[in-house]
């Protein structure tokens, strides 16, 4: 009686493994032609052809970032160094989610949270997806806008800030190139 349960448990275990294994090759079938999902590496987010729209064309342009991680282009008006547009994509997307919510597993856009500590005037949108905020840097100040970037899926994929430093009388440019290159004064 006991070789015909142990035979039974063993034919039973046997028959388990055999399933199992069964299933796995058969999902791994299912699913090894899909895309991974990971996102585009950031230097695949920059604007196209480096260009942030409103940048005076005669501004030089530089790449800045870290290969795989983030991305961006620094742009410096070649009679004042001190004016500048900075442009920054990254691949974080933790960076810009309440970090309560997102140590509990749930994705809560939260920008602000990327921010530098001295960022001032800070303004988040209603849909939690950008915000705006100043830095006050010498000799000009800074205006910046940071928004939580998603895929064609939905699906939270990292943050992209812009900013841009600009003397008070150039104001008007720094509007127009915090926003897409628009003109919104006329």
């Amino acid at each position: 009686m006991v070789r015909v349960r142990r035979a039974i448990g063993i034919t039973l275990m046997i028959v388990g493994l055999v399933l199992a294994g069964y299933l796995a090759y058969t999902y791994w079938i299912e699913h090894s032609n899909e895309p991974p999902n990971t996102p585009a590496p950031p230097e695949q987010n920059l604007p196209q052809n480096n260009a942030v729209p409103g940048v005076p064309s005669s501004w030089k342009s530089t790449q800045t970032g870290n290969p795989g991680i983030w991305s961006g282009v620094d742009y410096t008006n070649p009679a004042d160094a001190n004016q500048k547009v900075s442009y920054v994509y990254s691949l974080c997307m933790g960076c810009v989610m309440d970090p309560d919510q997102f140590a509990k597993g749930q994705h809560v856009p939260s920008p602000l949270v990327a921010l530098p500590s001295d960022a001032l005037d800070k303004r988040e949108a209603e849909d939690h997806m950008s915000a705006t905020y100043t830095l006050y840097t010498k000799p000009y100040p800074t205006y910046g806008i940071i928004k939580v970037e998603k895929d064609e899926r939905g699906d939270y994929k990292g943050y992209s800030t812009l900013e841009v430093t600009l003397p008070p009388s150039d104001q008007a440019l720094g509007r127009k190139i915090l926003n897409g290159g628009k003109d919104l004064s006329s």
